[in-house]
């Protein structure tokens, strides 16, 4: 009897060890690349302390920082003084401009990925932003600048447009740098081509002639880009009512966004092709150890964006200088500068920014939430007038250098 009840605890004990075994093997080989054998309770406990909330703010104080060497370029040249002593904090607070936009689409990512933001209200709010942003600066721009400057100059409207666009690309500015809810409109329209599941229209196998929809917003940014190019060249010219309805940065980081998105649709499919289910796999977005894993995602293309920012334009700069170099290499430093200028107007060097923001990515998940309230709306308002702050602070300290 004895040695009955002790075979039986053996086997016991053999069959717990076995199901402990599993357990564990099932938890190793989720921690590593078979997502499909995601459960509840093997999910990690570590989720970044950086929301969508903090990565606003941070966007906000980056804006307000870049805003600051579009300051001192039009200070220097409204008072008809040298630019150059400004030259390395024009450079460095460039270097902010791109890293914003970057961080407002990670942020909104995140709300739509919580099911905070739902893909109607998100494009609603961005097409109506985008609207608006792009009629108020036209009001100001046809009725102010170019009427005005048409009857100082004794002008046409024409001309007087052509004068203001064509001083503003000497500051390196331009107004398809302005309407920066274009590029979180295209974002969000992209990623609701990709990811929505109609429940009406474009169900069963019409579904891939929405998916292919998703061409639409790549097809926009993708003339866009041309027509920025052609215009900063002087081939042609974009009037500035066109201009407006541009995205406002870099198509590498636009490339980026569209990496990760299919990405995470490629990660989708290989959970459902393991007998899981679309219930299951919304499970599994909301869990820590995917909120890691898309971070970490994120930091690998935004490094490699860079590499290719940087190969792309050492490529067109030598190019350039190769097929116009003269014998005695005596317009090299000229050739530099104009095949940098030619690399940045197909949207190259335009990346440095991402080195600042990859050591952060981990710290980053989308899972961290916030009740709702008045922050999430005080925090743009705040951003407007810290960045009118900012641009007030350096143009004043401007007048000052210049009467001293």
């Amino acid at each position: 009897m004895e040695k009955n009840n002790n075979v039986a605890h053996s086997e016991t004990k053999e069959e717990e060890l076995t199901i402990e075994k599993t357990a564990n093997e099932k938890k190793r080989r989720f921690l590593g690349r078979k997502i499909y054998l995601f459960d509840p309770e093997n999910d990690i406990k570590y989720k970044g302390p950086l929301s969508y909330r903090y990565l606003r703010i941070i966007g906000w104080l980056c804006f307000a920082v870049a805003q600051v060497g579009i300051a001192l370029k039009l200070g220097t040249l409204l008072n008809g003084m040298d630019s150059t002593p400004y030259q390395t904090a024009i450079s460095i607070t460039s270097t902010f401009s791109n890293i914003p936009i970057f961080l407002f689409l990670l942020a909104n990512l995140a709300l739509i990925m919580q099911s905070k933001y739902n893909f109607k209200r998100s494009l609603l709010k961005f097409g109506a932003l985008s609207l608006a942003i792009y009629a108020a600066i036209n009001i100001f721009v046809y009725r102010y600048a170019v009427y005005g400057l048409s009857k100082i100059a004794d002008v046409n409207l024409h001309e007087a447009s052509v004068m203001i666009n064509e001083g503003l690309t000497k500051l390196g500015l331009a107004f398809y740098n302005l309407n920066v809810f274009v590029d979180l409109f295209l974002f969000t329209l992209m990623y609701f081509f990709l990811d929505y599941k109609p429940k009406k229209f474009f169900v069963g196998k019409k579904i891939y002639i929405f998916r292919w929809m998703i061409l639409i917003p790549i097809l926009y940014e993708a003339a866009c880009i041309v027509f920025k190019y052609l215009d900063s060249s002087s081939i042609i010219f974009v009037p500035i009512y066109i201009k407006t309805l541009f995205p406002t940065k870099s198509p590498l980081m636009f490339i980026a966004f569209l990496v990760v998105l299919l990405v995470m649709k490629l990660r989708e499919r290989r959970f459902l092709t393991h007998g899981r289910t679309h219930e299951e796999y919304d499970q599994f977005l909301l869990s820590n150890r995917n909120s890691l894993h898309f971070s970490i995602i994120f930091m690998i293309v935004l490094a490699a964006m860079f590499v290719v920012d940087l190969v792309g334009t050492l490529t067109i700069t030598i190019v350039h200088i190769t097929n116009n170099v003269l014998p005695d290499q005596s317009n090299i430093d000229v050739l530099v500068n104009d095949g940098f200028s030619m690399a940045q107007r197909l949207g190259f060097m335009s990346m440095g920014g991402s080195l600042l923001i990859i050591p952060f990515m981990p710290l980053f998940s989308y899972q961290r939430k916030h009740k709702a309230s008045l922050i999430d709306i005080v925090i743009p308002v705040a951003g407007i007038a810290l960045t009118v702050l900012v641009v007030l602070e350096t143009a004043f300290q401007i007048i000052l250098s210049y009467i001293g």
